[in-house]
């Protein structure tokens, strides 16, 4: 990347940063019954939807991988997944700040929880794959292969507090969105939105960072 790009996407990055943690903190009311610890889910909701989206991005870009065998579709999908699973665990790890409130301790093995964390596992699983593995055809196919499998527990994750006796909230749908005030619905699309331009300049910069590498290793690698 070119360093006249650094100064504004790190500028953009900061802005939408700031942003979050107002709407994420300053401007939503202090719900009644949680109190301030409640405010952590604006930031929860806004990571699981990247994360969830990154795993999709992974999966489409795995099976184009798969039939097309080109060395830049692994980057993106690989890229995807790495930034993926950083937000995963974010989200892991702010559900369970939220969780000690609410439940009285920091995990529970709740379907949605317990499917969430053999999720994240799988895609560390991933990332160890293409750390050990050094030809770079094998570990594509291998790493299109696992992340096309994993993705099949994303939309089982989703559908858990509804399929099963789950103590997570239904967040949004029918159940989940009638104790939300206005104000707190606008925290949420703010904060995902910032969330948004946030996860699309770490994306950008982080690709570029993995083809300069592709390339120093792979002097005849076609991108």
């Amino acid at each position: 990347m070119k360093k006249s790009y650094l100064i504004p996407l790190n500028i953009v990055f900061l802005s939408a940063f700031g942003v979050l943690v107002y709407f994420g903190i300053v401007f939503p009311p202090v719900e009644r019954v949680m109190g301030i610890v409640q405010k952590i889910f604006y930031v929860h909701i806004g990571l699981v939807a990247m994360a969830m989206f990154s795993f999709f991005l992974a999966f489409v870009l795995s099976v184009i991988y798969l039939i097309t065998e080109r060395p830049k579709i692994d980057i993106l999908a690989s890229n995807a997944i790495y930034i993926g699973t950083i937000m995963f665990a974010l989200v892991i790890t702010t559900g369970m700040i939220w969780a000690k409130p609410a439940w009285g301790t920091f995990w529970v093995w709740d379907p949605r929880l317990t499917i969430s964390l053999m999720t994240f596992l799988l895609y560390i699983s991933y990332i160890m794959l293409r750390v050990f593995i050094d030809d770079h055809s094998k570990r594509a196919t291998f790493s299109a292969v696992l992340a096309i499998m994993t993705f099949i527990l994303t939309p089982i994750n989703y559908f858990a507090t509804r399929w099963w006796n789950s103590m997570h909230p239904v967040v949004f749908g029918k159940e989940g969105s009638d104790g939300l005030t206005p104000d707190m619905m606008t925290s949420v699309e703010v904060s995902v939105a910032m969330m948004a331009i946030m996860y699309l300049i770490i994306s950008w910069e982080a690709y570029t960072v993995q083809v300069l590498s592709y390339k120093k290793r792979m002097k005849k690698l076609d991108i």
